[in-house]
C-alpha cells in the first residue's frame, strides 16, 4: 500500500470537495488503497481550518465534526521523530516536511505551491493532488 502525508489544505479540501481530484483522493484514502499518515502539528491545524469562516460556512458542526472523525480513526498518527528541517519559508511547512520524513512516506500531497517546488524532501516525494491521483490511477492499471 502506498503511505502518503496529506497535508492540511488537502484533507480540509477534501472535507468539502465532491468532484475533482481532491474528492477522488479522499475516496481512495476511504477505499483503502493509499495509507494516509499525519502528525499532531496537521491535526492541530485541520481543527483550525475547519473551524475558520470559510469552511464553517460550507461545513456545518455536525458534518466538520463527522470529517474530523474520520481523519481521527483512519490516519494513522505519527510524532515527528527526525529533526525539524529548515528550509521551508515557514515552521509549518517545515514540520510538514518532517512528518513526511519521520513516516516513511513515499509521497507528501500538498496544494502549497511553496513546498511542491522543491519536488522532493529526502526520500518523498512532494506532489500536488493531481499529480498523486494520476500516480495512483497508474500504479492500479
Amino acid at each position: 500500500m502506498i503511505v502518503a502525508v496529506f497535508d492540511t489544505n488537502v484533507l480540509a479540501s477534501g472535507a468539502i470537495a465532491k468532484t475533482g481530484p481532491v474528492a477522488s483522493l479522499i475516496d481512495a484514502w476511504q477505499q483503502r488503497k493509499v495509507q494516509v499518515v499525519i502528525s499532531a502539528h496537521i491535526w492541530s491545524e485541520l481543527e483550525r481550518t475547519l473551524s475558520n469562516t470559510y469552511f464553517a460556512s460550507r461545513l456545518d458542526d455536525t458534518s466538520r465534526k463527522a470529517f474530523l472523525d474520520v481523519v481521527r480513526t483512519t490516519t494513522t498518527m505519527i510524532t515527528i521523530t527526525v529533526p525539524i528541517p529548515d528550509i521551508a519559508m515557514t515552521r509549518g511547512d517545515n514540520l510538514v516536511l518532517a512528518t513526511a520524513e519521520s513516516a516513511g512516506a513515499s509521497y507528501l500531497v500538498t496544494g502549497d505551491v511553496e513546498l511542491q517546488r522543491f519536488g522532493r524532501h529526502q526520500a518523498t516525494a512532494i506532489v500536488s493532488p493531481r499529480q498523486f491521483l494520476d500516480q495512483l490511477v497508474s500504479s492500479s492499471s
